[in-house]
């Protein structure tokens, strides 16, 4: 049988690439996808006939004009889907405490290459073509030639980011999951030369673009010419599979495989971007789809105005009789006619043209689900912050799939950055990391600083972080119920829209307590410092005792009673200074007033004769009179 064109050697791998290359290039074509993605890419970049200026036909009488209603919307579309910053989380092969560290740790690092290494600026550049173009692409190879340099020709590497589109990467054209991907991308010939100077010849030989290959341009329909000095590289990037089993990646330049390994990547390094899906299919859709014949519609509108309007805006005069025109002098005429000249409106356009213009720009509107509140312009009507608030819940809530879709991809991106650290960050490199525990500084790590990290998920930050309103309006709350009281932790948040600043502390003391049960676990007896949270670090530790393989053990329950113990005579002998310091409540015995001295034993003592215990008992019943009081009435009172 016919053997997997994957598998072929590496004399004709090259081949079966640029004949897979041409394959996937065909389905494009007659598939019809080919022409819609291109017709969305020319509505938003407006670069036809009117897209820069007024076009004017040769005889003047007609002109084309575009206003981009289309590419307004679709950029803010984007807005809303991206306006959130995500939220990396790492997820741990363990809960143990080292694990903990390191997913902090790789939080951090994921924040600086979205800050620092522009990740964050490649997921929106994916939104944004993946909303023009229905799909897009971010390739993530690891590059051996950026980082520090470790000595002359070798750098310690770093991470690559390339935004594409379907015309820049071929996948399976029937399953879902693609088991390859060929990426094509233009690179330098000369530096090619100087990483393979074996196939110098090669590559020399090989010209600038196949002109027989259709490319995502806005000139030339689909063709243009490019630098001499630059080439067509194809990657082809195989997934471990039965038939592959151990992957693979091959390197073509013009007919020639000038590489060809084993996949060196644990994840596959490329994440494929889907506003919406069209079901049944591998193709993406997008809603600014349903946006083109309306800005085609727009489009011809403000041509005929606009034709109209130059064509007819010079002043015409009609006059049954000649006229005769007699110049006084200083741009003063004298008009000389049987009958009053009148003028001709000929510049003006019936009201159902602008009528039905706003009907079509409304409808842009309501299919983008982009509404006039969020593009910064809200009706008349909406005058109160509740109604205002709601238009723009309800158009977030109509980009709800496509955030949705933008945090996946962007936890898959942050997946791929993680395993590349962990399986060529063989080097001490630095990184500016900030947040809980890591504090604001530069710090030196290698693969080894990340190894527990197993896959990262993303979430949508909370928008009231994002903008400085939000933030005082959380502080405001915070403030109210004491939960955050530290004013410099207050001021950072504000400054910055951290939550890690305000957790700090919190995060510490948990990863405390995780070392102190690991302890315990290996027969260990933890030192208990004055100043640990006492009540927290018993409810943590008291979950070793719910273990019933821990239980059977005498040495781990003995120490673990001995340290619980610690921590309660730490607490009951602290100062209440310090515990109101700590902002801990005083324990139920510290509260309960001292004891008095014991009752004597036996009978009471009375310092009165026993005969007269008696009387005293009895005058002890009798009422109390006031003052002034007759004595015929106290007798009476004494004598009962």
């Amino acid at each position: 049988m016919d053997e997997y064109w994957a598998l072929a050697p590496k004399d004709q791998i090259a081949n079966e690439v640029i004949a897979k290359w041409a394959a996937y290039h065909g389905w494009l074509q007659t598939s019809g996808l080919r022409d819609v993605i291109q017709a969305c890419y020319d509505a938003f970049y407006s670069f036809q006939d009117g897209g820069f200026g007024i076009t004017k036909s040769k005889d003047g009488s007609s002109a084309k004009m575009k206003v981009p209603h289309f590419k307004s919307l679709v950029i803010r579309s984007k807005s809303l889907v991206t306006q959130s910053k995500l939220n990396y989380q790492p997820k741990a092969i363990n809960s143990e405490s080292s694990s903990q560290i390191q997913s902090d740790f790789a939080k951090g690092l994921l924040d600086y290459y979205g800050d620092d290494k522009g990740m964050t600026a490649v997921v929106s550049d994916m939104v944004e073509k993946g909303l023009i173009c229905l799909d897009s692409y971010v390739y993530g190879p690891w590059d051996t030639h950026k980082g520090e340099q470790i000595r002359e020709g070798h750098y310690t590497g770093d991470q690559n980011f390339h935004v594409l589109t379907r015309f820049d990467v071929a996948s399976h054209t029937s399953v879902k999951e693609s088991p390859y991907y060929i990426v094509r991308l233009l690179m330098n010939k000369y530096d090619l030369i100087a990483e393979y100077p074996q196939f110098a010849d090669a590559i020399m030989k090989t010209g600038g673009r196949n002109q027989n290959e259709y490319i995502l341009t806005p000139t030339n329909n689909g063709k243009y010419s490019m630098d001499d000095d630059m080439v067509e590289v194809y990657t082809l990037l195989h997934d471990r599979t039965l038939a592959v089993p151990q992957g693979r990646l091959t390197v073509v330049v013009g007919t020639e495989a000038i590489e060809d390994i084993a996949l060196p990547y644990r994840e596959m390094p490329i994440v494929h971007f889907q506003p919406a899906k069209l079901q049944e299919t591998v193709v993406g859709d997008s809603p600014v789809t349903s946006l083109l014949s309306l800005q085609q519609a727009i489009d011809a509108l403000y041509s005929a105005l606009i034709s109209n309007n130059l064509s007819y805006a010079k002043q015409n005069i009609w006059s049954p009789s000649p006229i005769q025109v007699e110049a006084l002098g200083e741009g003063f005429n004298n008009i000389v006619s049987a009958q009053k000249p009148e003028p001709l409106q000929l510049v003006a356009s019936a009201q159902e043209t602008y009528k039905f213009l706003e009907l079509m720009q409304g409808q842009q509107q309501i299919l983008s689900g982009v509404n006039s509140t969020a593009r910064g312009n809200p009706e008349a009507s909406l005058k109160t912050n509740g109604s205002l608030a709601l238009m723009l819940a309800v158009a977030i809530q109509f980009a709800d799939d496509t955030q949705k879709a933008y945090a996946i991809c962007g936890g898959k991106l942050a997946t791929i950055v993680i395993c590349n650290l962990q399986e060529f960050a063989s080097e001490p490199r630095l990184a500016y990391i900030g947040g809980s525990s890591r504090k604001s500084t530069i710090k030196e790590f290698t693969a080894k600083d990340l190894l527990s990290i197993k896959r990262i998920s993303c979430e949508i930050s909370n928008p009231l972080t994002q903008n400085i309103a939000g933030r005082y309006e959380l502080v405001q709350q915070w403030q109210q119920f004491g939960i955050v009281k530290d004013p410099k932790k207050l001021v950072e948040f504000l400054r910055t829209g951290q939550l890690d600043s305000l957790t700090e502390d919190d995060f510490k003391d948990s990863i405390l307590v995780r070392e102190e049960n690991e302890m315990l676990r290996r027969g260990e007896l933890p030192i208990v410092m004055i100043t640990d949270l006492h009540p927290g670090h018993i409810l943590e530790h008291k979950s070793i005792a719910n273990d019933q393989e821990a239980r059977k053990d005498p040495n781990i329950m003995a120490n673990l009673t001995t340290h619980i113990q610690d921590h309660m005579d730490t607490m009951a002998n602290m100062t209440p200074d310090l515990a109101a310091i700590l902002g801990l409540q005083p324990l139920p015995s510290q509260q309960m007033p001292p004891p008095g001295p014991p009752p004597p034993e036996g009978p009471p003592q009375l310092d009165m004769p026993p005969d007269q215990v008696g009387i005293a008992d009895e005058e002890a019943k009798l009422p109390q009179l006031p003052e002034n009081t007759p004595e015929q009435f106290q007798g009476m009172v004494a004598n009962g």
